[in-house]
């Protein structure tokens, strides 16, 4: 099961998580600022799913779930494993962050976008019981080379179980898309799925 937040794909609602900086809705300052406001949105859609369509329903009640999203689902599979850690078996985190951090940012835009998404990570990270896969490619859009591995630095020094899987070598076209290629970490994937049996 893949859900859609409201507004987003083929699902109805508003979209509330940002405003659109590159219309000129707003700044890149005020769209860093609905963070968490976009944040507790997105987190009652996916639990409203979990709790309405998948336990009782879909799987027994007392079941765990693997949780898996891309991008900005990714980083939600992170948050909830730690706001849910008795019904989270494991996360499978690809190309996740919740803002960009790409390189035409100053070191300080930067930093600054790693703190306000650090934040919330590593509070997830510190309930945490689940193991996780974190998956990202090199060359990706979004991110600068070392802006991943800094989260996941975040992640486990808050006491966070997981794995690194990066990318050097692939030749996509939009390297934020590495989830459409699953030769790149099928392996690493399935030693991950072995490990929570």
């Amino acid at each position: 099961m893949w859900p859609f937040r409201r507004g987003r794909g083929l699902s109805t609602g508003k979209y509330i998580e940002e405003c659109a900086t590159l219309v000129g809705e707003c700044t890149p300052a005020q769209q860093l600022a609905l963070t968490d406001r976009g944040l507790a949105s997105a987190l009652e859609d996916n639990y409203a799913v979990i709790d309405q369509l998948v336990i009782g329903k879909m799987v027994p009640k007392d079941a765990k779930l693997l949780l898996a999203g891309q991008s900005r689902g990714g980083y939600l599979s992170l948050i909830m494993a730690g706001e849910r850690p008795g019904q989270v078996q494991g996360a499978v985190n690809f190309a996740g962050a919740w803002q960009s951090m790409q390189e035409r940012l100053s070191p300080a835009d930067i930093q600054h976008r790693l703190d306000v998404q650090g934040g919330p990570l590593a509070r997830a990270a510190r309930k945490s019981t689940a193991p996780t896969l974190w998956i990202y490619a090199a060359r990706d859009p979004n991110y600068t080379a070392q802006a991943p591995r800094e989260l996941f630095r975040i992640w486990r020094e808050a006491g966070g179980r997981g794995d690194f899987h990066f990318i050097e070598e692939h030749n996509l076209p939009n390297a934020h898309l590495a989830l459409g290629a699953a030769a790149l970490w099928s392996a690493e994937l399935e030693a991950f799925l072995k490990k929570l049996e």
